[in-house]
């Protein structure tokens, strides 16, 4: 493979691939002290003809500023033509190239492709497919992990299909395409290239594109290909060492699986990430606590909390003794293990406000403070209390009876039975809902990481606390999210269920 396109047997891709400065991106040829705000440094490797060192009082830099924020970096005397042919308006690499002269030196193509490769990898360029001056697609890098490169020639014979990863959809106006396995994403620009990309749902030889896009040159298509195959999009069927998206690592992976995992970590998007508070402007932040759901509530029992930090099981034995118990004993929960369980897994310890942030604490740990979650107890058995689905007020300590006893309360009841090895119907299921918002408010690109992560900690939190008051505490892999919604009211995408955790009861040996 190679990043920079010269002459091969096929097609020369220079002739139809450009480069053009991304957009929100500046580039500047400048005489300013370096200076990078950059950690990974890639400019250390670019050779310079004539031994000479980059950092030099008087050597050339140049100025990237973006939305990463700004760098100043060096590069060789040679490629400042190049970098000044670098706009918003594409320019063919054969174009970028002969800039070096008429017959460049290996090590001043090599220092070029560097230059390029490092500007590609601070997301300020992209690369291009045209007919003529016209663009039809965009290459985007999406991070520091980016590489330019071809895989030129393409056997006329082979036969190419999209990876079983790759999405197609709708952004900004037009279609993108992106998928997990690429550090990079294609804009399209021509509806054409679309249907193109379409057609590699199945395997399909060079000539059969070419016959069924008539509209797009051949050598339009074979660029396409080439940099889809280099970046991830589709995969050479029947070549060794077989698909690219079929090594045994990647057979273990779903779609879904893999494009949330590589869309809220670095390293494989350029989304902003973190504590944006991308909603400030918009909307004020979701309160803290959730309005009463009901017009009465049920004060629940509160567990003696200095007795217990004298007589308490240690976190080292509960730790160990932990397990999933999904028979509870034959006698039912009592209200008062109820009320002390949640007061000492769930309610909360104090308010705070921090700018315009309503924050709590409770005793177990959120991302950022944001305690989006919510419980729902279903008693299906529990000694002092109906039957029925409750919310609990974490602030008050108390339930507030939402529905009694139904089919649609049975339907919890159950599923959770059958999600745990139909052992035992549970005394109580929890199922916690996230009130999404209240962490998308702040965050982005990991608001629902985030939301799974916070689940995880209450489930833990849960378990501990159950096996210290010796009862059968077992988390849910699965449950309906809907049936939660239909049986509430509540919108979907506002207030979602995201786990579902039993407890009751337990024979103590």
């Amino acid at each position: 493979m190679t990043a920079i396109a010269q002459d091969a047997p096929i097609l020369d891709v220079g002739l139809v691939a450009g480069l053009m400065v991304a957009n929100g991106y500046e580039i500047a040829l400048s005489n300013l002290p370096l200076h990078s705000t950059h950690g990974r440094n890639v400019w250390d490797a670019i050779p310079h003809e004539g031994g000479q060192n980059q950092t030099d009082a008087g050597a050339v830099r140049i100025v990237v500023k973006g939305p990463r924020g700004p760098a100043t970096l060096p590069i060789p005397g040679n490629c400042a033509k190049a970098l000044a042919l670098l706009t918003a308006t594409p320019d063919t690499e054969n174009d970028i190239i002969s800039t070096l002269g008429n017959r460049p030196s290996d090590q001043a193509r090599e220092s070029l492709r560097l230059v390029l490769e490092s500007l590609a990898c601070l997301g300020a360029l992209r690369r291009v497919v045209m007919d003529g001056r016209k663009v039809l697609a965009i290459i985007e890098p999406l991070g520091e992990y980016y590489r330019f490169q071809f895989t030129n020639p393409i056997d006329p014979d082979a036969t190419l299909r999209a990876v079983r990863f790759c999405l197609m959809r709708p952004d900004d106006g037009g279609m993108v395409i992106e998928s997990p396995l690429s550090h990079a994403r294609i804009h399209v620009v021509e509806p054409a290239i679309a249907t193109l990309v379409a057609r590699l749902a199945t395997a399909q030889d060079l000539k059969t594109l070419q016959r069924s896009s008539p509209e797009i040159p051949t050598l339009c298509i074979l660029t396409l290909m080439s940099l889809m195959l280099a970046n991830g999009f589709v995969t050479m069927t029947g070549s060794p060492p077989g698909d690219a998206d079929q090594t045994l690592p990647l057979q273990h992976w779903e779609f879904h699986d893999l494009y949330f995992h590589t869309r809220s970590r670095r390293g494989r998007h350029n989304n902003a990430m973190g504590a944006s508070f991308r909603f400030r402007e918009r909307t004020n932040p979701p309160p803290a606590i959730k309005a009463p759901m009901s017009l009465h509530s049920i004060p629940l029992p509160r567990p003696d909390m200095n007795a217990l930090l004298v007589n308490d099981m240690s976190v080292t034995a509960a730790i160990e003794l932990r397990a999933s118990i999904r028979e509870p004993a034959a006698r039912a929960i009592a209200l008062q293990e109820l009320g002390h369980f949640l007061y000492r897994c769930a309610r909360v310890r104090t308010r705070s406000q921090m700018h315009e942030l309503e924050l709590t604490s409770r005793p177990y740990p959120s991302g950022g403070a944001s305690y989006e979650l919510e419980i729902y107890p279903v008693v299906d058995r529990c000694h002092g209390l109906l039957n029925g689905l409750y919310h609990y007020d974490p602030l008050a300590h108390a339930l507030e009876p939402l529905l009694p006893s139904s089919a649609a309360t049975e339907r919890f009841i159950f599923d959770a039975y059958t999600a745990s090895a139909g052992a035992a119907r549970p005394n109580i299921l929890f199922v916690i809902t996230a009130r999404i918002q209240r962490v998308a408010w702040k965050y982005s690109s990991i608001a629902y990481a985030t939301i799974l992560k916070n689940v995880g900690a209450l489930y833990q939190t849960m378990y501990i606390v159950a096996t210290a008051m010796r009862l059968g505490p077992c988390a849910v892999g699965a449950g309906d999210s809907d049936l939660f919604c239909l049986t509430l009211g509540n919108d979907y995408y506002e207030e979602s269920a995201v786990g579902e955790f039993m407890l009751g009861a337990r024979n103590i040996s």
